[in-house]
C-alpha cells in the first residue's frame, strides 16, 4: 500500500512540474528559441508544414535541433531531422548518424 501511495505521489509530482515520461517528450534545448520551439510544438496545424518553423529560424537553430533529436522519445522527431537537411550545416550529419545509432 505505500508503494502504491509513493508512486501516486512521484506521478503528481512530476504531473505538476511538466516532466513528460516516455513518448510524446517536447524537448526544447536553447531557451532563445523557446518562441521557434512554441510554433514547432503547437502552431503549426497542417503536418507537412511541422519541419517550417524550425527552418525558418535557419543555422543559428542547427545546434538546439541536434540536442533535442537525440532524445529517442521526442516528439515530432523526424520533422526535426528533416528540418536539419534543409538547413544544413556541419553538426547535420553527426547529428543524424547518433540518432540512426541510438
Amino acid at each position: 500500500m505505500h508503494t502504491v501511495s509513493v508512486a501516486l505521489t512521484v506521478a503528481l509530482l512530476l504531473s505538476l512540474t511538466g516532466v513528460a515520461l516516455g513518448d510524446g517528450a517536447k524537448y526544447r534545448p536553447g531557451a532563445a528559441f523557446s518562441h521557434v520551439w512554441d510554433a514547432f510544438y503547437t502552431e503549426t496545424p497542417h503536418e507537412p508544414e511541422l519541419a517550417d518553423p524550425l527552418i525558418a529560424a535557419g543555422p543559428r537553430m542547427t545546434q538546439a535541433i541536434c540536442e533535442a533529436v537525440l532524445h529517442k522519445d521526442m516528439m515530432y522527431r523526424r520533422y526535426a531531422l528533416s528540418a536539419l537537411g534543409f538547413i544544413g550545416g556541419v553538426a547535420t550529419p553527426t547529428s543524424t548518424l547518433r540518432v540512426l545509432t541510438t
